[in-house]
């Protein structure tokens, strides 16, 4: 489901059987997902859409990652354990140099000066943890400590904000130093930023109704941003991921819903 601009309501951009929102661009013009259900085919399928909801763009397979902030660029992690670069538009895929990264993680994303990628991954003899890589190459810079998956970088290039899922957020800054929880960050809680590097949006995701807070990193005080319920709560029972534009006025979301049949036989012999 997402609210582009000029929408005034939610609109649903799911594909086939299976969609999983991965990043929204900047100005909540444009979807990155991917289909991971029977529709997607073995590997997945990675696409855009428009959030008025023109038909999908394939672009490639894989797991997709994170826009570049042109809009030019998507990352994804393919079944043979690459990591490519798709583009968005005219162009042919780019190789990203695996070295000695063992096995990717599950997503890759783009720091704001376009030109370098955060990942997990890990190396042989070592645990997963988030690597820095320049996307023309050179070898990937071990930015947290082994255990942190799931990495973004900040608008303003500074700090990584990492956890390794479900536990406390942590802050390491980009070009080395010592590490800090972040304030006021909650065991189980999903995140992203805002465009003011100062704040984090935060929210449990295993939640229906679900509610986003922006957190301060540095005093820990939130406040209430936005709640989110899907249009069918009937077998409704988690959403999955939330994604803001810059500016937080446009969003899009995944939710799963499972439904069944009950029957009532008699007569049987």
């Amino acid at each position: 489901m997402a609210l582009g601009p000029g929408a005034t309501k939610e609109r649903e951009l799911s594909w086939m059987d299976w969609s999983f929102p991965a990043d929204l661009s900047a100005d909540g013009n444009i979807l990155l997902f991917d289909e991971q259900g029977e529709g997607g085919g073995p590997n997945y399928a990675v696409a855009i859409r428009d959030m008025q909801g023109s038909p999908p763009v394939p672009l490639g397979e894989g797991m997709a990652g994170g826009l570049s902030p042109d809009g030019k660029w998507a990352t994804t992690i393919v079944a043979n354990g690459q990591l490519l670069l798709l583009p968005t538009g005219a162009g042919t895929a780019r190789r990203i140099e695996r070295n000695d990264i063992e096995q990717y993680g599950m997503e890759a994303h783009w720091l704001p000066n376009g030109q370098q990628i955060i990942f997990s991954g890990n190396q042989p003899g070592h645990g997963a943890r988030c690597f820095i890589q320049n996307i023309d190459g050179g070898k990937p810079r071990p930015v947290t400590p082994e255990g942190i998956v799931f990495c973004l970088v900040s608008p303003d290039g500074k700090w990584i904000a990492g956890s390794s899922g479900g536990a406390e957020g942590w802050l390491y800054p980009i070009d080395g130093g010592e590490a800090r929880p972040i304030p006021g960050f909650l065991p189980g809680e999903d995140f992203t930023w805002t465009a003011d590097s100062n704040f984090l949006y935060v929210y449990q995701w295993k939640q229906s109704p679900i509610k986003i807070y922006r957190l301060n990193i540095l005093s820990g005080q939130r406040r209430l941003f936005k709640e989110i319920t899907p249009p069918e709560l009937s077998g409704s029972f988690d959403i999955d991921r939330v994604l803001f534009s810059s500016d937080g006025r446009y969003y899009a979301y995944g939710y799963a819903r499972l439904l069944s049949e009950l029957y009532m036989i008699k007569g049987l012999r």
